[in-house]
């Protein structure tokens, strides 16, 4: 919802927001403590543990996000970060099971050998930047600050993924699946 998941400029962006969700708190510690080593206030919050509302303000105040997530099958909570035209430093996985801390133990050896995964299904340049070792941590956070002014993830939101696209790509699927005419089912 690009409307209201918008950027807010009378809004002050003070602030880093750290996005939790299913991974060690270690792996959090070593954000939160570069952040602090860098004096970088931030704001922590991990999924299931907030309103709607308190997301939406956190992210007007955030000049930046480091996703600290597992996998995603559509990656809500990203996009709604990217709408708002939030850069992002996303720290990924390529794989289930490439994550320190619990909850391996709910896949197959197989799955967690075997299974490609990633934390942002939607995502490219435009939003910010990946990485998938923690010992990439310290020089991307570096380079990721360096270049904040030059992402434009709104942009890549408004052209990939906006509601109207996303409405628009299905009745082309749809009309191409039936092979009718788009004509046929509205009048765009």
């Amino acid at each position: 919802d690009t409307t209201r998941f918008a950027p807010d400029s009378s809004i002050k962006k003070d602030t880093v927001l750290v996005y939790v969700k299913q991974r060690s708190d270690a792996e959090v510690r070593r954000v939160t403590q570069l952040l602090k080593e860098r004096n970088r206030p931030y704001t922590l919050m991990r999924y299931g543990t907030y309103t709607d509302a308190e997301y939406l303000q956190a992210l007007k105040r955030s000049h930046a996000i480091i996703w600290i997530g597992r996998s995603e099958s559509q990656g809500i909570a990203l996009q709604e970060a990217l709408a708002t035209d939030v850069p992002a430093l996303v720290w990924d996985i390529p794989s289930f099971g490439s994550w320190d801390g619990g909850g391996k133990e709910r896949f197959t050896a197989q799955e967690l050998a075997f299974t490609e995964a990633t934390a942002v299904p939607y995502f490219s340049s435009a939003c910010g930047l990946r990485f998938t070792k923690k010992e990439e941590l310290p020089t991307i956070l570096e380079t990721f600050m360096e270049k904040l002014g030059s992402f434009s993830p709104r942009t890549y939101i408004a052209e990939h993924l906006s509601l109207a696209g996303q409405a628009q790509a299905f009745i082309e699927l749809y009309t191409k699946q039936l092979h009718l005419p788009e004509a046929y089912l509205c009048d765009t």
